[in-house]
């Protein structure tokens, strides 16, 4: 359950890194 969540966030921490930095289509 935790680990789902932890992975979720961390998913989204990526995607804003990769928004503000490098652009990469999905």
């Amino acid at each position: 359950p935790g680990l789902h969540r932890y992975a979720v966030m961390l998913s989204n921490i990526a995607e804003g890194i990769a928004d503000g930095s490098i652009r990469v289509p999905r």
